[in-house]
C-alpha cells in the first residue's frame, strides 16, 4: 500500500486554503459564539417559584428601562416583553445574543433588541392581583392564588432604587 503522508511544512497551500475556508465559515455566522452567550432570540433568564399559594416569577433584565417593559395577562398566560437598546455612545448590541467582534477590539456579547417571555399561570391564579416590581434590573412578578376572571389587563411596574 502506497499512502501519501501529509507534511505541513511542504503542503502549505492546503493549510492556507483550509485557514481561508475556516475564516469564511466563522465570519459567515456559522460559529458566532464560543463564550456560552445565547445565539437564538434573546430570552431573559427567569426563575419561577410556587410557594404557599403564590407564584413568583423573577426575570433578569439589566439595562432595560422599566418603562419599556410590557407586562400583561390574557387567558391564563402572563406575557413579559420589552426592548434593550445600546443607548448613545455605546457599541451597538448583538441581535439575538450572538457574540460579535468588531474592528478596533470591540467585542459585543450582551444581547440587544426585543424580547418576549410567556408563562402559563396555574389554575386558580388571581389575574386581577398580579403585582410587578423592578429593582436594579430584576423584575419580580407576584401572582397570588384565587379564582380569576378570564380578562386581559395591563400590569404597572413599581420602580424601586
Amino acid at each position: 500500500m502506497n499512502a501519501n503522508r501529509f507534511d505541513p511544512f511542504i503542503d502549505t497551500a492546503t493549510l492556507q486554503r483550509l485557514q481561508k475556508e475556516f475564516g469564511r465559515f466563522v465570519d459567515g455566522g456559522w460559529l458566532r459564539d464560543v463564550s456560552g452567550v445565547a445565539t437564538e432570540a434573546w430570552h431573559p433568564a427567569a426563575d419561577t417559584v410556587n410557594s404557599d399559594g403564590v407564584l413568583t416569577i423573577v426575570l433578569d433584565i439589566p439595562g432595560v428601562d422599566p418603562a419599556a417593559i410590557d407586562v400583561s395577562v390574557h387567558r391564563g398566560v402572563l406575557s413579559v416583553s420589552g426592548r434593550r437598546d445600546a443607548g448613545t455612545n455605546k457599541p451597538s448590541g448583538s441581535p439575538g445574543g450572538a457574540t460579535r467582534y468588531e474592528p478596533g477590539g470591540n467585542c459585543i456579547e450582551r444581547p440587544m433588541g426585543s424580547f418576549n417571555r410567556e408563562f402559563p399561570l396555574p389554575d386558580g391564579a388571581d389575574e386581577s392581583k398580579i403585582e410587578a416590581r423592578s429593582n436594579h434590573g430584576v423584575l419580580t412578578l407576584t401572582i397570588p392564588s384565587a379564582q380569576g376572571a378570564d380578562i386581559e389587563r395591563k400590569i404597572s411596574i413599581d420602580i424601586t432604587s
